[in-house]
């Protein structure tokens, strides 16, 4: 199953790629979050992971900013910004946010709060996100 998601994905990237005004950015999350840095123009984005418990840094962002986050692997996000939430919660400095593999991601940045929605492969609401202690 997931080579058949990694295929998709990066054939979605190779269109979206192709100029249409969209960016996307294919993200390996990573033990320490090291180059796990999204770009704040991204505007699709596609994770992967080793580990369940590797993780990648959404970016300082402004008010308005969407971004639809495809997880192929099971991670954990957090803030580039050590203030910014994730529903809510700190995620920037002393907490961490699990996403779950084969999931899409609805992200929205409100005045340094990361709204976050997902559903499953079959479009089913996931379980909320809720950041939990790094």
């Amino acid at each position: 199953m997931t080579g058949n998601l990694t295929r998709t994905f990066n054939d979605v990237k190779e269109r979206l790629d192709a100029g249409d005004g969209i960016n996307s950015q294919t993200l390996a999350a990573t033990a320490d979050g090291t180059l796990a840095y999204v770009n704040p123009e991204t505007d699709i984005l596609f994770v992967t992971s080793a580990a369940a418990d590797n993780w990648f840094y959404m970016p300082a962002a402004v008010s308005g900013k969407r971004m639809t986050i495809n997880v192929a692997a099971t991670c954990e996000v957090r803030s580039a910004v050590a203030a910014d939430k994730m529903n809510n919660v700190v995620i920037g400095a002393t907490n961490e946010a699990p996403l779950i593999a084969g999931a899409t991601y609805d992200a929205r940045y409100v005045a340094g709060n990361w709204l976050i929605t997902g559903v499953d492969a079959e479009g089913v609401a996931v379980a909320a996100v809720v950041p939990n202690a790094v």
